[in-house]
């Protein structure tokens, strides 16, 4: 699904389906994703990690170039929340170590961008492409 200011996607493999939802206004997108049909977002793989990272990175730079050029705009800024959860249970280490994995990879495929986290524990990703 997707509209002028916002896209849902579903994927996963035969034991988990996930849902990505990406909200975008200004030049800034707001990533969400999580299991489909939990409650809370919790943690949502078990080992799958970058399977389900470059899935999201996929689908995610997909839809912004159709944005980007659909719209005459450049994403320079990126907003992500990791959970809080792991199994079930609030694990605020176990967000900042996923927020740290999150960041390393980022900088990977996008080398110059400059990353920040807010007072809410959201990444925030200043692209700075050139």
């Amino acid at each position: 699904e997707m509209d002028d200011g916002d896209a849902m996607v579903t994927f996963g493999d035969s034991e988990t389906k996930y849902t990505l939802d990406l909200e975008w206004e200004d030049g800034v997108m707001d990533i969400q994703f999580g299991v489909i049909g939990s409650d809370i977002y919790d943690t949502t793989n078990v080992h799958k990690q970058y399977k389900i990272l470059n899935t999201i990175s996929h689908i995610t730079q997909k839809i912004a170039t159709k944005v980007e050029k659909k719209k005459n705009i450049k994403f320079h800024t990126v907003v992500f929340k990791s959970s809080t959860y792991r199994n079930g249970v609030v694990d605020i280490k176990s967000a900042e170590v996923r927020n740290r994995f999150f960041s390393r990879y980022v900088t990977r495929l996008y080398p110059n961008a400059k990353i920040s986290h807010d007072q809410y524990n959201a990444i925030i990703i200043k692209l700075n492409r050139v």
